[in-house]
């Protein structure tokens, strides 16, 4: 993780004819999006559709090649080609499906690398532990090696224990909900809905669980198949899928 600023006005994020490769082949194909400031978007579809893809993609995996005629803005920055550390400084914050072990670094440590120009040492050691008393975690875990040995819901509250003390400008959250009991989910549900009102954070949410689109409810649900944007719309997306499956949705890239 690098440090990132934070401040509350919150640029537009444009995603323009997006294609995106991994090992030469082909996984996005001409995807056309637009995340307003302070916006929940939901991107949904079946395995294999690209979701996680996606979020990779606006992180930088160095695996994913991206086509020369694509763009990522970010306000009036084009930042298609710029690294993870930058974007990263610029405000954009993924938590990814799998994050990975860090053997001998803490929350702690990570958390002061990441907000060493915003955050004096005593603030960041009261916000880590106010935000990681509402969001129920276990003091113990704060002094462990990030994410090892961690079981998936405690890898989840920890992510988004960072995304609370980094305040982001875009918030990606893939499969926030993986291996989390209701009560933590409830807990992470609340912080980020406090996160967005109070820092005005646009948020992603990247999904197979419907549910979790109850709790938090989006202004747009993006429907991804076979790597292209079959659908857009409001929730009642939702129903008409729980109802009938993907196997309806048609393909209209918009």
């Amino acid at each position: 993780m690098q440090k990132i600023t934070s401040t509350k006005k919150t640029p537009s994020v444009k995603i323009n004819n997006l294609s995106v490769k991994i090992n030469g082949k082909k996984i996005l194909s001409s995807i056309n999006m637009t995340w307003k400031p302070g916006k929940t978007y939901a991107i949904i579809g079946p395995n294999g559709s690209g979701k996680s893809t996606l979020a990779h993609t606006i992180a930088a995996h160095p695996d994913i090649k991206i086509d020369t005629n694509s763009t990522i803005t970010f306000g009036n920055k084009n930042i298609t080609k710029q690294t993870a550390q930058h974007r990263a400084k610029l405000g954009i914050f993924v938590s990814f499906q799998s994050p990975p072990p860090l053997p001998g670094v803490t929350i702690k440590q990570l958390l002061r690398l990441a907000t060493k120009t915003t955050h004096s040492a005593r603030e960041l050691q009261k916000k880590i532990h106010d935000e990681a008393e509402k969001l129920n975690i276990d003091k113990n875990l704060l002094q462990r090696p990030m994410n090892v040995d961690f079981s998936g819901g405690e890898k989840k509250k920890m992510e988004t224990l960072q995304a609370m003390v980094i305040t982001p400008k875009i918030l990606i959250l893939d499969e926030i909900d993986t291996g989390v009991d209701v009560d933590a989910l409830k807990n992470i549900t609340k912080a980020i809905k406090r996160l967005q009102k109070e820092n005005n954070t646009t948020v992603i949410i990247i999904t197979h669980n419907h549910a979790l689109l109850k709790k938090i409810i989006p202004d747009e649900v993006v429907v991804l198949k076979d790597g292209k944007i079959a659908q857009k719309g409001t929730v009642q997306i939702l129903t008409t899928i729980t109802q009938k499956g993907y196997a309806h949705i048609g393909q209209q890239n918009a």
